[in-house]
Protein backbone atom coordinates (compact mmCIF):
# COMPACT_ATOMS: atom_id res chain seq x y z
CA UNK A 1 0.00 0.00 0.00
CA UNK A 2 2.83 2.77 0.75
CA UNK A 3 4.98 1.77 -2.57
CA UNK A 4 1.23 3.34 -4.15
CA UNK A 5 1.10 6.27 -2.30
CA UNK A 6 4.62 7.04 -2.82
CA UNK A 7 4.69 6.10 -7.08
CA UNK A 8 1.63 8.87 -7.10
CA UNK A 9 3.21 11.57 -5.03
CA UNK A 10 3.94 13.54 -7.73
CA UNK A 11 0.34 13.07 -9.17
CA UNK A 12 -1.39 14.11 -5.73
CA UNK A 13 1.33 16.98 -5.08
CA UNK A 14 -0.07 18.53 -8.24
CA UNK A 15 -3.60 17.77 -7.77
CA UNK A 16 -3.02 19.72 -4.34
CA UNK A 17 -1.28 22.61 -5.87
CA UNK A 18 -3.87 23.10 -8.09
CA UNK A 19 -6.83 23.53 -5.71
CA UNK A 20 -4.93 25.29 -2.84
CA UNK A 21 -3.77 28.08 -4.81
CA UNK A 22 -7.33 28.53 -4.65
CA UNK A 23 -8.03 28.68 -1.06
CA UNK A 24 -8.91 31.13 1.22
CA UNK A 25 -9.14 31.55 5.11
CA UNK A 26 -12.34 33.02 5.83
CA UNK A 27 -11.08 34.74 9.19
CA UNK A 28 -7.96 35.86 8.38
CA UNK A 29 -7.94 36.07 4.09
CA UNK A 30 -5.38 34.35 3.68
CA UNK A 31 -4.63 32.86 0.57
CA UNK A 32 -6.11 33.62 -2.50
CA UNK A 33 -8.88 36.23 -2.20
CA UNK A 34 -11.35 37.54 -4.85
CA UNK A 35 -8.98 40.10 -5.69
CA UNK A 36 -5.07 40.22 -5.10
CA UNK A 37 -5.27 43.00 -2.27
CA UNK A 38 -7.34 40.67 -0.39
CA UNK A 39 -4.24 38.30 0.06
CA UNK A 40 -2.08 38.45 3.67
CA UNK A 41 1.52 39.46 2.52
CA UNK A 42 0.13 38.32 -1.15
CA UNK A 43 0.98 34.37 0.11
CA UNK A 44 -1.01 31.24 -0.91
CA UNK A 45 -1.55 27.94 0.99
CA UNK A 46 1.15 25.39 0.21
CA UNK A 47 2.30 21.68 1.18
CA UNK A 48 4.02 23.47 4.04
CA UNK A 49 0.94 25.11 6.01
CA UNK A 50 -0.75 23.49 8.46
CA UNK A 51 -4.47 24.11 8.30
CA UNK A 52 -6.64 23.62 11.20
CA UNK A 53 -10.78 23.54 11.30
CA UNK A 54 -13.14 25.13 13.98
CA UNK A 55 -13.67 21.29 15.46
CA UNK A 56 -9.41 21.46 15.74
CA UNK A 57 -9.43 24.49 17.48
CA UNK A 58 -12.72 23.48 19.84
CA UNK A 59 -11.11 20.26 20.93
CA UNK A 60 -7.60 21.86 21.77
CA UNK A 61 -9.26 24.84 23.52
CA UNK A 62 -11.02 21.97 25.61
CA UNK A 63 -8.29 20.02 26.19
CA UNK A 64 -6.04 22.95 27.27
CA UNK A 65 -8.47 24.81 29.24
CA UNK A 66 -10.85 22.02 30.75
CA UNK A 67 -14.51 22.28 31.14
CA UNK A 68 -13.97 26.50 32.19
CA UNK A 69 -13.43 27.63 28.27
CA UNK A 70 -16.76 29.23 28.21
CA UNK A 71 -16.01 30.77 31.29
CA UNK A 72 -12.64 32.11 30.08
CA UNK A 73 -13.60 32.83 26.88
CA UNK A 74 -16.34 35.40 28.32
CA UNK A 75 -13.64 36.98 30.50
CA UNK A 76 -11.33 37.23 27.92
CA UNK A 77 -14.71 39.10 25.50
CA UNK A 78 -15.09 41.29 28.65
CA UNK A 79 -11.65 42.37 28.66
CA UNK A 80 -11.49 43.73 24.45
Amino acid sequence: MGDVFWDRWDLWKEYFENIVGFVRCPNCNNGSGIDYDDKIDYGTFDLYIQVYMKGDIDRFNHDFYGDEIEFIQKVIGDLA
